[in-house]
């Protein structure tokens, strides 16, 4: 058994193994409880294995590197096709207007609209600064009165 692939991140081999049984390739994870000795041993030591039968270790071994190779173009930020709000790779759901893929934006959507809040919710919040503001305030003057006039 050829071990073919190995990584310091678990979930990385543990998705080249959901890629490999996808194909119908059987493989064993080693090493995977070894993170924590770190240090005490030699880091490669400590990663995460990823091994196969020797008779798919060539179709694994393809399987790895086209894997990777697609992950590499994949991992490119993007806009959302939408609102053109940023995107770090591997997400496809906009964080900003929720569309996701790449569908174009309504006939009614307006890009200057995102993120603004309305005319009423921008007076209900400074409404809600002021009177925290004034019971702060409040609170300061209560304050300084007592310490004058109450022995504490």
């Amino acid at each position: 058994m050829p071990r073919i692939f190995s990584a310091p991140n678990t979930m990385m081999v543990d998705q080249m193994r959901d890629v490999l049984a996808r194909q119908g390739i059987d493989s064993n994870v080693r090493s995977r409880d070894l993170a924590g000795l770190s240090g005490a041993l030699p880091p490669g030591e400590c990663w995460t294995e990823l091994w196969v039968d020797d008779a798919d270790a060539p179709d694994a071994h393809a399987l790895i590197e086209a894997a990777l190779a697609s992950g590499d173009a994949a991992a490119a930020p993007h806009r959302c096709a939408r609102c053109g709000a940023p995107l770090d790779a591997g997400f496809e759901t906009c964080w900003r207007c929720g569309a996701s893929g790449e569908a174009p934006p309504p006939a009614d959507f307006k890009r200057e609209h995102i993120g603004r809040a309305s005319p009423r919710a921008r007076q209900r919040a400074m409404f809600w600064i002021v009177w925290i503001g004034l019971a702060l305030v409040g609170l300061v003057m209560f304050r300084a009165y007592a310490r004058q006039h109450f022995a504490f």
